[in-house]
This record gives C-alpha cells, sequence and structure tokens, in this order.
C-alpha cells in the first residue's frame, strides 16, 4: 500500500510535536518524521510517546559530527535532515512542513494521486497565513491571508505593513509541496528539484481542495521571542521578509517595536476581516480545518499563552 508522510524540524515541547504528528495522521500521513533540533528538552516519557506515535532522529553532536558538522542556519539543517529522511525511510511521498504549518486535505491524497498521471513528481500546496483576531483566547482560529496579485486590493492594507509584505503575504509565498519518491529528484525545502536539465512536472492543488496553513504568529510574547531566535541562529530571508528585519534592527530589537509589528501584520478585528475577505486578501477558515486541529490537541494547549 503507498504511503506519504511529513518531515520537520523542530525545537517545539513534546506535547506540540504529538499534537501536531496526530493532525498529519488523521489526513493519512504514516508516522510523520521529526528531527529534534534540541534533544535535550525531551524527558524519557516524552520519548517514550515519540516511540509509539512518530519517527524522529536526535539531532545532537554525534548525529552532526557524522554529517560533518552542524549548518549555520536552519534552512540548511532542514535540507540535511529532508536528505537523510528520504534515505532512512521508504514512503511513496514526502511533504516538508515546519512545526508552525498545517496541511488541509478535502480528499484522501491518494484520490488525487490516483487521479494524475504517472509523470507528475511534484504535488504543490498554496500557503496562506493565519491571523487572529486582537482578544483571541486560542491560537488556532482566525482568518487566512491568501496570496493577492491586485494593487488596487492590496493598497487596502495600513501604510505601515505594505513595505513588509509580498503578494500580500507577510512570509513566504510560494507553497509547499509532495515529492514524489523517484531516483530523478531531490527534493528542497519547498518543493521538487530534478536531477537533470528537465523541468520538474507538477501538479497545483486548487486552493478549496487544499492548503498549508501557516502559524508563525501566535501572540506577542512568542512572536518575540521567535525573532529573538532568528537574531542567534540566521535565516533565509525573502525582500520583504528582510526589509521586516531590517526595521527590527533599526529599533534595536526593542520588545515593544517587534510586538507592534507583530499586532500590524498578524492581528485583525473581525469587522476588518470581513472586509479584507470581500477584497480578496483573506478567505474565511473552513470548519473542517479548525475542528480537526481542535480534535489533534488538548483544549488547555490551544490557549493563547502571550
Amino acid at each position: 500500500m503507498p504511503t506519504w508522510t511529513s518531515v520537520t524540524t523542530t525545537i517545539a515541547p513534546a506535547w506540540y510535536i504529538l499534537g501536531h504528528a496526530r493532525h498529519l495522521m488523521a489526513q493519512g500521513a504514516f508516522r510523520p518524521i521529526y528531527f529534534l533540533d534540541k534533544p535535550e528538552m525531551y524527558s524519557p516519557s516524552d520519548y517514550e510517546s515519540f516511540n509509539q506515535n512518530i519517527r524522529y532522529m536526535i539531532c545532537d553532536g554525534k548525529y552532526w559530527e557524522k554529517l560533518k558538522g552542524v549548518p549555520p542556519t536552519v534552512p540548511h539543517r532542514q535540507l540535511v535532515n529532508l536528505k537523510v529522511a528520504r534515505k532512512i525511510s521508504s514512503d511513496d511521498w514526502y511533504l516538508h512542513l515546519d512545526s508552525d504549518e498545517f496541511l488541509h486535505l478535502n480528499l484522501d491524497f491518494f484520490d488525487v494521486v490516483d487521479n494524475l498521471p504517472a509523470d507528475v513528481t511534484e504535488i504543490r500546496l498554496q500557503n496562506f497565513e493565519r491571523i487572529m483576531r486582537p482578544d483571541a483566547s486560542t491560537w488556532h482560529t482566525g482568518a487566512f491571508r491568501v496570496p493577492c496579485w491586485n494593487r488596487a486590493a492590496l493598497s487596502n492594507y495600513p501604510e505601515f505593513i505594505q513595505p513588509f509584505l509580498a503578494l500580500g503575504l507577510a512570509n513566504y509565498y510560494h507553497g509547499k509541496s509532495f515529492v514524489r519518491n523517484s531516483p530523478i529528484i531531490t527534493q528542497g525545502i519547498h518543493g521538487a528539484i530534478r536531477k537533470s536539465e528537465f523541468e520538474v512536472i507538477r501538479f497545483n492543488v486548487p486552493w478549496d481542495t487544499g492548503f498549508i496553513g501557516h502559524y508563525q504568529y501566535s501572540g506577542r510574547e512568542s512572536f518575540y521571542r521567535r525573532f529573538a531566535y532568528k537574531r542567534q541562529d540566521g535565516e533565509a530571508l525573502l525582500k520583504h521578509e528582510l526589509a521586516q528585519a531590517q526595521w527590527i534592527v533599526e529599533n534595536d530589537f526593542a520588545q515593544d517595536k517587534i510586538s507592534l509589528l507583530g499586532r500590524s501584520l498578524f492581528e485583525v478585528d473581525a469587522t476588518v476581516a470581513d472586509e479584507y475577505c470581500q477584497k480578496g486578501l483573506f478567505r474565511d477558515m473552513p470548519e473542517a480545518y479548525t475542528s480537526r486541529i481542535e480534535s489533534s490537541f488538548d483544549a488547555a494547549h490551544l490557549r493563547v499563552s502571550g
């Protein structure tokens, strides 16, 4: 029987990894693979739970020594780990996900595959960005900001954040992909790379059939911690993300300024969100999407912590 799985490099707590994995397995993933970037943070009982539910690799000094050193940035570590995952497992399709990303499929994945030509080696999903209500009590609800290339519509965003968006999104905008296990294909963070001069044959999933929900913001305190971590670790940035980082540098990494940026980019009240939906900038979250997250996590873990 064919299988698909996900590959994630993470420093998330154990409860979150297990909820993230349950969410994927509910959609057909076979034992998602997690590379634990800070393995010392997990207890023996955490590892016992991991053993029962997921596949994982401990990315400690010995692991990186075998691979000739620790890559300098998170994306480089993700790429190495993705290659390792594809070598140590034999699944038919792989989806690279960050731990703050949630897959949504309206169809069984292999029902999609069965209707595609055998030449298709990449199935691309668009990413949406979750936007919170300012008074939200849970981190998984809100609305989705979607890609937009209409300049008139984009002009509705506040002037302050317009330099920090590209195609209307605050982070990456080019989606994530299922990539076939094939000897002629390697896999990058976002999609397939063919080992020849020929193009990858790709199918783009319609938005109503599937997408990736990106949760880069789950509260002001966590957003600040995220940027503090990026400051220490370094990360590849698109042009508009670099503009965000430069603005933060110019403001000397002040917590109140980082919180202002986070609120401005990722908090929108219901009235404005409805207006943005009408203008094609936002869309409502499907009820099936939020319900699946709720069934994957304990209710206490869905509450906003900061």
